[in-house]
C-alpha cells in the first residue's frame, strides 16, 4: 500500500472516487483536478489553468505527481497558515474590543450634546444610538 494511502489522502484503486483513482500511488494532475472539482469545494468552474498552477506549488519536486513527502508537506503549511491565521483573527477581536468602550463613550457625548440643543428624544433612534438618559 503506498504512503499516500496511509494517511488518507488517496485511496485504494478500486475506489474510482478515490484521490489515487489509476492506483498508481501517487496523485497525478488530472486526477487532482478531477478530485478538486468533486470535492463541492467551490473549484468547480475553476479553469484547469488555476488548479494546474496549484498543483504545481504542491509538487516540490517537480515530477508530475504528488506523493507523500510531498502531501505532508503541504499539509503542514497549511496548519500553520491555519494556526497563523487564527493568531491574526485573535489579535483582530482584541482590537475590536479595545476600540468599542471608546466609541460607546464618544456615542453617549455626542447624544447629551444633541439633547443640550434642544433636540427631542425621538430623534435618537435616528442615529442608531441608545437613548442614554
Amino acid at each position: 500500500m503506498c504512503a499516500c494511502m496511509q494517511v488518507g489522502l488517496v485511496r485504494e484503486p478500486e475506489n474510482r472516487g478515490g484521490w489515487d483513482s489509476n492506483g498508481d500511488g501517487c496523485i497525478s494532475k488530472l486526477e487532482w483536478r478531477q478530485v478538486v472539482r468533486k470535492l463541492g469545494s467551490g473549484l468547480q468552474a475553476t479553469p484547469d489553468e488555476r488548479l494546474d498552477a496549484l498543483f504545481d506549488e504542491l509538487d516540490t519536486d517537480h515530477g508530475d505527481s504528488l506523493d507523500l513527502k510531498e502531501c505532508e508537506a503541504a499539509l503542514k503549511r497549511m496548519i500553520a497558515d491555519t494556526v497563523k491565521h487564527q493568531g491574526d483573527l485573535t489579535d483582530q477581536l482584541v482590537l475590536v474590543k479595545a476600540m468599542v468602550k471608546p466609541l460607546k463613550q464618544v456615542q453617549q457625548q455626542a447624544m447629551q450634546a444633541w439633547r443640550k440643543l434642544g433636540a427631542p428624544r425621538a430623534y435618537a433612534g435616528v442615529t442608531g444610538a441608545k437613548d442614554v438618559s
